[in-house]
């Protein structure tokens, strides 16, 4: 392995300008708070126009991190923090869980499509609208709204980057049903979808059994949700290929479940509950069956009142409590263990200045595919695709000592360059192929991004974030 401090102008234009994911940089929920990414430590922002009692979703320039629109699936606030043109009566549920989603339409670098849910299973169900920022002098107009995909539908959206190409999936579930609806989302638009009949029925006896969030994991090729009062957590296989959902595992409870988040790495899962007044759980998903995971379950904390989780693009996992001021944060969430997790309550404050800021019930949904992560990806080999780069893996991510980088790209001709978040060159290496090495052992605390490419002329960025 050869390493080198110097880098053709050619590679970094084309890496920091095609290749940076910035998009969850800002996060906008709950009543006028929020968090900004962008240093690598989250900061209160405390900007937003938004009071969101429940759901929300918010995105920035994949380039610069630099806020572009956020919403409550019924306003959308441009970065200047005032409604879009056409901006308002989108048909959101103002108490879904999930009640919006901003996902951005393949080969396009202006138009984004905001997918939202109605509450409670309402009549008025799954919708998109588009967004296209190069109106409004670059502040972006609201230019369709309200189509309708499928009613009625329970209050969990996700979505997910389809692994080597520009697409996306989106996926919704039915009400009163065992229907999921997954949505491919391409540069032609968003296809009919795929229906996948898996797991219980999402039945309408009480409406609080459309409770719940639903997540991907990082790589998409798992699925997991929180079905609300009918106090169970599923988990389904979800192929990446054909949009099909299957291989249920149910995980039942004594009292209501609503939180759900996966690890960076995939191998755990993160449940809210209402247990104990309010208990936060973590699943082994390495485990041979669902019997061993339940046995195995460890309780991370029995803080009241705990509602939706989020993974950040730091690789934490944060956690709302009802109405609070604070935000939780679950530092190193690959980690299996209560104490090895290092769950902190009380870990931001979003509200220093009393302002009267707070979370209500709800945390951004994002697409997972905008969060980052480094797991070694199923079904990633070596070759020439886009798949290659995506199953290289570092860890630990954040670090407060150094990284270890494992390369599976079998190429011969790959480089890696470093660089901070201003883009300044930390460092380069080249000739690598199937190795491991290690770095960032004296790098000062901030975002650093992996910028990689091989000879095949594929290009990928991988985030990692240094602490104190």
């Amino acid at each position: 392995m050869k390493k080198r401090y110097l880098i053709s102008l050619t590679f970094f234009c084309i890496s920091t300008t095609n290749f940076a994911q910035h998009m969850a940089d800002k996060w906008y929920f709950g009543n006028m708070a929020g968090l900004d990414f962008s240093g690598g430590t989250p900061v209160p922002i405390t900007s937003s126009q938004m009071a969101a009692g429940e759901g929300s979703a918010s995105v920035s320039d994949p380039v610069t991190g630099d806020l572009l629109f956020y919403t409550d699936g019924i306003n959308v606030w441009n970065a200047n923090n005032t409604i879009m043109p056409n901006g308002s009566g989108l048909m959101g549920g103002i108490s879904s869980t999930q009640v919006a989603l901003i996902v951005p339409k393949p080969g396009s670098n202006n138009d984004y499509y905001i997918f939202t849910s109605d509450q409670t299973g309402g009549s008025l169900g799954l919708r998109f609208s588009t967004v296209n920022m190069s109106l409004d002098g670059g502040n972006g107009n609201v230019v369709a709204k309200n189509v309708l995909l499928q009613t009625p539908v329970t209050e969990k959206i996700t979505a997910v980057k389809q692994p080597g190409t520009a697409n996306y999936w989106l996926v919704a579930h039915g009400w009163n049903e065992d229907a999921f609806y997954a949505y491919k989302i391409t540069a032609s638009g968003i296809s009919q979808a795929v229906v996948s009949h898996s797991g219980i029925v999402h039945n309408d006896s009480v409406i609080q059994n459309s409770y719940g969030q639903m997540k991907f994991n990082t790589c998409g090729d798992r699925l997991a949700l929180a079905a609300g009062y009918l106090d169970k957590v599923e988990i389904f296989d979800f192929d990446v290929a054909t949009g099909m959902v299957s291989n249920p595992q149910t995980i039942s409870y004594s009292d209501h479940v609503y939180g759900i988040e996966f690890s960076p790495n995939s191998d755990l899962l993160y449940v809210s509950t209402y247990e104990a007044g309010g208990t936060l759980l973590q699943y082994d998903l390495t485990l041979p069956n669902t019997a061993a995971m339940i046995a195995a379950v460890q309780i991370i904390s029995t803080t009241p009142d705990i509602y939706p989780l989020q993974r950040g693009p730091d690789g934490k996992i944060y956690v709302v409590k009802s109405y609070s001021q604070y935000v939780g944060v679950i530092q190193s969430p690959d980690f299996v263990g209560t104490l090895a997790c290092n769950y902190i309550d009380n870990a931001i404050d979003l509200d220093a200045g009393s302002m009267g800021l707070n979370s209500g019930i709800g945390l951004p949904n994002f697409v997972t595919s905008s969060l980052g992560g480094a797991s070694l990806c199923p079904g990633a080999s070596a070759g020439t695709g886009e798949n290659v780069l995506q199953a290289n893996r570092v860890f630990p991510n954040p670090s407060n000592e150094s990284f270890t980088f494992v390369i599976k790209d079998n190429s011969s001709r790959t480089e890696i360059a470093i660089t901070d978040a201003s883009g300044k060159l930390i460092e380069i290496h080249e000739g690598l192929a199937g190795t491991t090495f290690s770095f960032g052992e004296n790098y000062v605390a901030g975002v650093y991004f992996l910028h990689i490419t091989n000879e095949f002329g594929i290009n990928g960025v991988l985030r990692v974030v240094k602490t104190n």
